[in-house]
């Protein structure tokens, strides 16, 4: 009973303090059960952009090899600060694809002969080289270029593998691309029935 009684007969700060720990000692179990139950209800969504039905034809793999070189150098008043230079070398192995992205146009001229009209050859794509996509071959810098801004070598590979890069493959097996075609259809026909014929037309 005495140590009840000494027990409330503390003084006003000592209560005060008892208090305040009882207040942030809450304060901390709550916050902790609500960080716990958020991380328990993280939620995700996703959705369908678009969906897009294609007629795309592969002819002709080109198994490429590019090497890709940029550099930079420090410049004042479009003036170049010698020895600043820095250099990047890469080299990207990929596929490019050609072939065409609009249907076949397909009419029969008789009972065993047909007439197919191939659109414009494009570059469907390409797929980098699962072994080795690329290689920072060489990248170095000239004994001032501490503060030069370094290569990205990111956009190098971008620019690289652009579509635009691959049009001159277009033109280059343009011959090959077309021997492709006329196998592949013959193929087909001929698998349906071994006496069809078939007179390719290239747009």
């Amino acid at each position: 009973m005495k140590a009840i009684k000494k027990f409330f007969s503390l003084k006003i700060y000592v209560w005060l303090l008892i208090l305040s720990v009882g207040i942030i000692g809450g304060i901390f179990v709550w916050g902790y059960n609500s960080h716990q139950v958020k991380q328990n209800n993280i939620q995700t969504s996703e959705s369908v952009k678009y969906l897009e039905e294609v007629n795309e034809v592969v002819f002709l793999n080109v198994g490429i090899g590019k090497i890709m070189q940029d550099s930079n150098v420090m410049d004042v008043f479009d003036h170049d600060i010698p020895f600043t230079k820095k250099e990047a070398l890469i080299v990207i192995n990929y596929n490019a694809k050609l072939g065409i992205k609009e249907p076949v146009k397909i009419i029969q001229k008789g009972e065993h002969s047909f007439k197919i009209s191939i659109p414009k050859f494009k570059v469907i794509g390409i797929e980098l080289d699962k072994k080795d996509p690329y290689t920072p071959y060489n990248i170095k810098g000239e004994i001032l270029s501490y503060s030069t801004k370094n290569i990205d070598t990111g956009k190098l590979v971008t620019k690289g593998l652009s579509n635009k890069e691959q049009k001159k493959y277009l033109k280059k097996y343009d011959k090959n691309i077309r021997d492709s075609a006329q196998n592949y259809y013959n193929t087909v026909f001929k698998g349906i029935n071994k006496n069809n014929k078939i007179n390719i037309i290239f747009e």
